[in-house]
């Protein structure tokens, strides 16, 4: 009845008892060709990324330099507002 179908599976999930045999599961499924996976374990695993394929983003500079202008731009809004625009006389003395 359904010859012209295809079989898609959508996913597989596994259990290991050691982060080795976790690590090794996941050379060898990356070996066999399967690109899209991923890997979860209760405390950092040193070459896990390596093992699935993890590649790096773009996201972590661009947060950071976002970040740092942000930053900067509050700062340098602090200081026109507190210096330039309307400065304050805290200290008691007359400039």
């Amino acid at each position: 009845m359904r010859r012209n179908m295809i079989e898609v599976r959508y996913g597989l999930m596994a259990e290991f008892a050691t982060p080795e045999q976790l690590l090794e599961a996941s050379r060898k499924v990356r070996d066999a060709g399967y690109r899209r996976m991923d890997a979860f374990s209760p405390m950092p695993l040193e070459g896990l990324g390596e093992a699935i394929g993890f590649r790096s983003t773009a996201v972590s500079p661009l947060v950071f330099a976002g970040g740092a202008a942000g930053a900067c731009g509050g700062f340098a809004l602090m200081y026109w507002i507190t210096v330039i625009a309307y400065p304050h006389n805290v200290g008691g003395t007359a400039p």
